[in-house]
């Protein structure tokens, strides 16, 4: 890895706190692999293993919390900081405080900004939509920007009565970015009704290192009867866009059936004493356990152990963790949310079925039980299918290319 004045240009990563999700972290680490230089603007410091890695950087940004004394003294020295050395950037971004009265929010939007003066980034990039509403007057330093079109910042915020100007947000941003990347089709979309002009869309969808994420003979058990039981498992937060209400009542549809089952949960949540009640009241209590948050390797070690993986959830873009149970050979039963059925082909990778169709998610576990063959055969297609089109070498190259043409007098 080159040093930043030899690397092909400079990213600055915007609203993200540290540590950051395991996708993001992928995505740094390739960007780097590829001579790009990398700074993360965060409130919280990265690891010294981080921060000597050749091309990273950290830009703090402090929150505007702590004794007002000493946020007062921090906001004055970033302001004498920039004054000789970046009064260009203060003077754009004044214009933003023009109609502001509360002097308090003024001095808290000043210490949110403070920080991004006199910067050398070629690039700056939003993860999510709402990083780039909110941190808006950074359009003005006259960079590239691009921004992440991700599930719920687009299918479901929008919707959100309490968050009305979420709307007037994205209209603005998508106004004045250079590019737009969108995790799916279908997000692309949606987008579209929000303002993003389709030309300026570029549709990269999540991915997976399917030498990480990969079966394990060793744990997958083919003869269930040796187990006695089917194994299910689920990823996600727990929160009440995954539909895990819906999973749990599939769960007890099957128990019901007289299929054998034993469902697992890796995540965790602020609705899990919602999920913990559920599984009470569906007398689930010795069939399902709460496996908290996992690290990678726990996360490979439990979908191995696992025969199908099942997903309820009522709005993504394409999720992660489907295509990591994909990558590790285990056929998915899902509903059709958001991009989902742009990775999962119906009765190839596995099955697809209506949002909050029980009956159907149900059949189809039970049709995987009574055929291990199928289970094998969706399992292998869907690993293949990942390695074809959601390899994460083939989407760090295309983060590459797409950075490239911000850049590039053709934009």
């Amino acid at each position: 890895m080159r040093s930043a004045k030899n690397a092909q240009f400079h990213v600055l990563i915007v609203d993200i706190r540290w540590p950051v999700e395991t996708f993001i972290e992928r995505l740094i680490k390739g960007l780097l692999e590829h001579d790009i230089a990398i700074t993360v603007a965060t409130a919280e410091k990265p690891s010294e293993e981080w921060l000597k890695t050749s091309g990273f950087y950290w830009l703090f940004t402090p929150n505007w919390d702590g004794l007002i004394l000493i946020r007062l003294l921090r906001l004055l020295k970033m302001f004498g900081k920039s004054f000789l050395l970046a009064k260009q950037d203060i003077d754009l971004f004044r214009h933003h405080f023009e109609n502001k009265s509360d002097f308090v929010k003024q001095l808290r939007k000043w210490n949110q900004l403070m920080p991004f003066t006199g910067g050398k980034w070629d690039v700056i990039y939003f993860p999510w939509n709402p990083g780039a509403i909110k941190y808006l007057p950074l359009f003005d330093l006259e960079k590239p920007v691009v921004i992440s079109c991700r599930g719920s910042s687009i299918n479901v915020a929008p919707h959100n009565l309490k968050e009305v100007s979420i709307i007037d947000g994205l209209l603005e941003t998508f106004k004045r970015s250079t590019k737009d990347h969108c995790v799916s089709e279908a997000i692309k979309n949606e987008a579209v009704n929000y303002g993003l002009a389709p030309e300026k869309a570029v549709v990269i969808p999540p991915a997976v290192d399917p030498d990480f994420f990969k079966l394990d003979k060793k744990l997958r058990v083919e003869n269930l009867e040796q187990r006695g039981y089917l194994w299910v498992v689920s990823i996600g937060s727990l929160i009440w866009r995954k539909g895990y209400e819906y999973a749990l009542l599939v769960i007890r549809k099957c128990l019901d059936m007289g299929i054998p089952i034993q469902y697992s949960i890796i995540g965790d949540g602020l609705e899990k004493q919602r999920v913990l009640d559920t599984i009470y009241d569906l007398g689930l209590n010795d069939n399902v356990k709460l496996l908290g948050k996992l690290s990678p390797d726990q996360i490979v070690n439990e979908l191995n152990r696992n025969d199908v993986f099942l997903f309820t959830s009522l709005s993504e873009g394409i999720p992660n963790a489907l295509l990591e149970a994909m990558s590790c050979a285990i056929p998915v039963v899902t509903t059709d949310c958001g991009g989902v059925s742009e990775a999962v082909t119906n009765g190839v990778e596995g099955f697809v079925t209506d949002l909050r169709d029980v009956n159907d998610l149900a059949s189809k576990i039970r049709k995987l039980y009574e055929h291990p063959e199928l289970r094998h055969e969706m399992g292998t297609n869907g690993r293949e299918r990942i390695i074809k089109d959601y390899n994460q070498k083939d989407q760090i190259r295309k983060f590459v290319d797409m950075f490239e043409s911000v850049l590039s007098k053709e934009v």
